[in-house]
């Protein structure tokens, strides 16, 4: 089975879908199921790409290996926060009370536009991995991870 831990950081998942480690735990990404998920993906994509990632040195590699050691990397971290956002709703209250010991789940997940941000970046990467394995360097990593966005009003002068 595939050791998760060399492949993603489990902070990274945690920030591709913008919750913290009391909502979802290292032990919950942890979990085999994971492990197993990015495991058939990755053999999916080619029968050999475990082996080619493991065997990659990071300090002093070529230009191909270190694309395929990232793309690997962030593929396999949006592959586990894809996974994890199908019971993201359940892990996440919307409030917690202790006088009668009470918690409140969200009828729709408010987290809507970040799963679906994690998927097309799941399906982005699952590209970018089939171009390098290909041999193909076009439309890989060319994300935009962030974007300008300017407000609608002035908050200085509330117009």
């Amino acid at each position: 089975m595939l050791y998760l831990p060399e492949y993603i950081q489990y902070d990274s998942v945690r920030g591709a879908l913008g919750v913290s480690i009391k909502e979802i735990p290292n032990a919950a990404i942890e979990l085999d199921i994971y492990g197993f998920f990015v495991q058939q993906e990755l053999d999916g994509i080619s029968a050999t790409l475990r082996a080619e990632f493991e065997a990659i040195n990071p300090p002093g590699v070529t230009v191909e290996d270190k694309a395929l050691y990232d793309a690997v990397t962030v593929f396999s971290t949006y592959a586990v926060a894809y996974k994890v956002s199908d019971s993201l709703a359940l892990s996440s209250p919307k409030t917690i009370t202790e006088g009668k010991s009470a918690i409140s789940r969200y009828s729709d997940s408010p987290y809507k536009s970040v799963v679906l941000e994690v998927r097309r970046m799941y399906v982005q990467y699952k590209k970018v991995l089939e171009n390098l394995i290909a041999g193909s360097t076009t439309d890989s990593a060319s994300t935009t991870l962030m974007s300008v966005a300017s407000p609608t009003s002035n908050p200085v002068t509330g117009t």
